[in-house]
């Protein structure tokens, strides 16, 4: 199952409850499909940042993997605030449309997820199309970190850096 996700257009495919369907338990008691769906509902919700950061603790923190200079966006962003700020200033920079979520594996309280991107920068126009991973901590049904993995080569491409 593919979920689709775009920028404008919001979520476009709904997921099978039948084909999520585990044995497994998360937190005590919520099925592995229950997550599962929290983690399609929340990724559906991106690009609607009041409503996508209440899926997060107020104590998360967002780990964008990788080097300043080389990647910009690389860092450690603590609280509610800095994962605002930190996805305002991706957002004012690059348009992310046609993302789909590839992979999600849930063990124990994290979740691992493989997904596509296709970004544009909104400066030069160009385009690129990435793989990303995520690995996603919770605790009572909220995020509590999230780990972001990317070729952090693109955003040179992009901007022709």
């Amino acid at each position: 199952m593919v979920l689709r996700i775009n920028e404008t257009q919001g979520r476009s495919e709904t997921p099978d409850p039948q084909a999520m369907r585990h044995e497994n338990d998360l937190d005590g008691g919520d099925s592995i499909a229950s997550i599962r769906e929290l983690v399609f509902h929340a990724y559906a919700t991106r690009f609607d940042l009041d409503v996508f950061l209440g899926f997060f603790h107020d104590d998360a923190v967002f780990h964008i993997v990788g080097r300043v200079p080389n990647y910009p966006f690389s860092g450690d962003y603590a609280g509610k605030a800095a994962i605002r700020a930190a996805l305002e200033r991706i957002d004012g920079e690059i348009e992310q449309t046609n993302g789909e979520l590839l992979n999600v594996l849930v063990e124990g309280d994290a979740i691992a997820i493989r997904r596509r991107n296709t970004l544009r920068h909104r400066g030069t126009s160009a385009r690129i199309d990435v793989m990303v991973g995520n690995l996603i901590k919770f605790r009572d049904r909220k995020m509590t970190e999230l780990y972001e993995y990317v070729d952090t080569t693109w955003h040179a491409k992009l901007t022709g850096d």
